[in-house]
């Protein structure tokens, strides 16, 4: 293993789950006595929340930007949304991902840094955010942490896929910019639109040195 963390990140449909649950399978039993553990990230956490709950109440700020909470937050409060989105999150990140690697975890992100900036640039109707210092920095600290693997699915297979699910309709803006992340900062991509689980299993095992399915 060249990373005690490895995160699989892209859009909702895309097979993170999946392979991250059978990844963890197989971590657990190549890597013997060694914990292993799932973790789960994404925008509008604690604070971040309970404040898009309380938004959701007032009509002028209802809207499919985020399609969970039904809000899209107005030009003049995206600073101050976006303080505390990050604000919301770093517990989370302690809690879920730096402790347990302290404590000697191999983690395995179903999610991660990277989707919620993306979470945070969807909410606010802001692709420039990824290219902004907070994205720039997001990024970075992604990628110092572990492995990022972008999984991926071709637009129709991702609306097939999470059809009638709250998120349909923000697949195509998920693509746009999860593509853009992944291209610039060259991160290793699996598309799962006609590859089987293991197939694509096989693939992130290559990438993170660990020995394939028979």
């Amino acid at each position: 293993m060249r990373q005690p963390y490895v995160c699989f990140f892209g859009p909702d449909g895309s097979g993170k789950t999946t392979l991250s649950r059978y990844l963890m399978v197989h971590a657990a039993r190549s890597l013997g006595t060694r914990k292993v553990r799932r973790a789960w990230f994404r925008g509008t956490h604690t604070l971040a929340s309970l404040i898009a709950r309380l938004l959701r109440r007032f009509r002028t700020l209802r809207g499919p930007c985020n399609p969970y909470y039904e809000i899209c937050v107005p030009r003049a409060l995206k600073a101050p949304w976006m303080l505390i989105e990050i604000a919301s999150i770093i517990p989370v990140l302690l809690a879920k991902l730096y402790v347990p690697l302290i404590m000697g975890y191999f983690v395995i992100g179903q999610r991660g840094i990277i989707d919620f900036l993306v979470w945070m640039s969807l909410t606010l109707r802001s692709p420039e955010l990824v290219r902004g210092f907070v994205g720039r920095a997001l990024i970075a600290l992604a990628r110092s942490v572990g492995i990022s693997i972008y999984v991926r699915a071709a637009p129709e297979v991702l609306k097939y896929r999470r059809r009638g699910s709250p998120e349909e309709g923000a697949l195509g803006f998920q693509l746009i910019v999860y593509d853009a992340i992944a291209k610039a900062y060259n991160f290793p991509k699996i598309d799962t639109s006609k590859r089987g689980v293991m197939d694509c299993l096989n693939e992130v095992l290559t990438v993170i040195g660990l020995e394939s399915e028979r």
